[in-house]
């Protein structure tokens, strides 16, 4: 288990009556998410909630300037003025605000995405709040030793992700255990479901007389929306089942009616209910040796029409060899990618990238024979 879901784990179980300056110490001049508060204050002996956390920080925020509160889910304490009078920078890695960025410019056209060979996070700093419709992405697990598959600070892409996605938008992101207990721990209040992906070839023989074999890996769904029907809720998140269908259904509860909908009302003897609807399970095989983590392109279109609608905008700021672009174009979407990273060869990832999503374009507008 990662320190932050140990941390966590530990603060969900202890006392949420601390001093103040139990939680002071927890901070300095880099905003901080509740999840990093939790584990800095864990490891100092000290364990508080997330809950505790966020209602203290809050407290602080209200009643002193000398804390400041970055969207109500970070926190740090003001920095001083150095000597030229300007604001030191407030994220990790000396990196500005959003605010303080040149916004980028959103793809108008299906056919013309937003392709960027550098670092994605920088790139999500960059863009303009309520943006981005889906987020799909498959970020650096940092379980093996590969090039591609560093460690990131999840907190800071969480961070950003929260802002740049709309209110019934989604974040869908591939993932392994203890990556996938890092992902939830970052965002819990967003998280939604978590899917499988069902590989028909298993891996790990090697240790096969010591454990299971692996044959999956999860897909974890986070939303600002609701999971209500859309009728009962105008923030509820996007959500298409494919290839669910639709029909007139009729179903008696008890001798004294038919069912009922969730006010109490009678729903009367005819009513429409989804058939064949999709499960949590999803089987697809691999597709592409372009790179070694490569997610099929069927099964993220299947995710791109699931979780956004026509015209609207796709982010994937770790894309790898472009496998998110291509589906979402199939999927007749708007695409933002960025890419900065090296196969084992030394060679950069981005024009293969760059080069196969352009390729799908220019292919599908060539004239039929």
């Amino acid at each position: 288990m990662s320190n932050i879901a140990t941390a966590n784990k530990t603060a969900r179980q202890a006392p949420g009556d601390m001093h103040d300056d139990d939680f002071l110490d927890a901070l300095d001049y880099k905003f901080a998410s509740a999840s990093v508060i939790a584990r800095r204050m864990a490891e100092a002996g000290t364990p508080a909630t997330l809950d505790a956390i966020h209602a203290r920080m809050a407290e602080f925020v209200s009643y002193t300037d000398e804390i400041e509160a970055y969207e109500g889910i970070a926190w740090r304490i003001v920095p001083p003025l150095p000597a030229n009078d300007n604001v030191l920078p407030a994220n990790d890695n000396s990196s500005p605000l959003a605010s303080e960025l040149q916004t980028v410019a959103l793809p108008t056209s299906v056919t013309a995405p937003l392709l960027v060979n550098g670092c994605g996070l920088e790139l999500v700093r960059r863009l303009p709040d309520k943006s981005i419709d889906l987020a799909l992405l498959d970020l650096p697990y940092g379980t093996t030793n590969a090039a591609c598959d560093h460690v990131i600070d999840v907190d800071a892409h969480m961070m950003e992700l929260r802002r740049i996605i709309t209110d019934r938008g989604a974040i869908v992101c591939f993932a392994m255990q203890p990556f996938t207990t890092t992902l939830i721990n970052a965002a819990p209040d967003l998280f939604k479901q978590s899917l499988v992906w069902e590989k028909p070839v298993a891996t790990g023989w090697p240790q096969a007389r010591a454990r299971h074999l692996k044959c999956h890996e999860d897909i974890l769904v986070f939303s600002k929306g609701t999971v209500i029907s859309p009728k009962r809720s105008k923030r509820a998140m996007t959500y298409n089942p494919q290839n669910a269908i639709e029909v007139e259904g009729k179903r008696r509860v008890h001798k004294s009616g038919y069912m009922t909908d969730v006010k109490g009302k009678a729903m009367g003897e005819a009513y429409m209910r989804l058939t064949n609807c999709p499960r949590s399970v999803l089987r697809y095989a691999k597709d592409s040796k372009l790179h070694p983590f490569a997610k099929p392109v069927a099964l993220l279109e299947y995710l791109v029409r699931t979780f956004s609608n026509e015209n609207e905008i796709v982010l994937d700021h770790t894309m790898g060899s472009g496998s998110t672009g291509v589906a979402a174009f199939r999927a007749g979407r708007r695409f933002i990618g960025a890419e900065n990273g090296v196969f084992r060869d030394g060679s950069a990832i981005f024009p293969v990238a760059s080069d196969r999503i352009t390729a799908e374009i220019n292919c599908s507008m060539l004239p039929e024979v």
